[in-house]
C-alpha cells in the first residue's frame, strides 16, 4: 500500500470516528468544503456543505447515539471503498 492510500484510509476512518464521537472539527478536518452527501431513499434531500454535513452527523449523534464501524475498506490509488455497519436506537 502506497503512502497516499494510507494517508486516504487514515482520513476515512478519522471521519468515522468523528461520526462516533460527534466532534465537529474531527469531521470538518475530512471533508472537503463542497461535500455532497446522498442518502437512499431518495426521499431524503442531499446534504450540502462541510459545515452542514458535520452538524448533521453531531446531530445524529446527540439523539439516536449511534455506533458507527468500518466492517472492511480498501485503498487503490486516489479512491477508497469502505463497508461499514452502523447500530443505533430509534427514538
Amino acid at each position: 500500500m502506497s503512502s497516499n492510500e494510507a494517508e486516504n484510509i487514515s482520513i476515512v476512518l478519522k471521519y468515522f470516528d468523528g461520526c462516533n464521537t460527534g466532534d465537529l472539527d474531527d469531521l470538518l478536518s475530512t471533508l472537503d468544503p463542497e461535500v455532497v452527501h446522498f442518502f437512499l431513499p431518495k426521499q431524503f434531500k442531499p446534504i450540502r456543505g462541510a459545515q452542514h454535513l458535520a452538524k448533521y452527523w453531531r446531530k445524529f449523534k446527540v439523539h439516536l447515539n449511534p455506533i458507527w464501524k468500518i466492517d472492511h475498506i480498501i485503498a487503490q490509488g486516489n479512491e477508497v471503498v469502505s463497508e461499514w455497519s452502523c447500530l443505533w436506537t430509534p427514538e
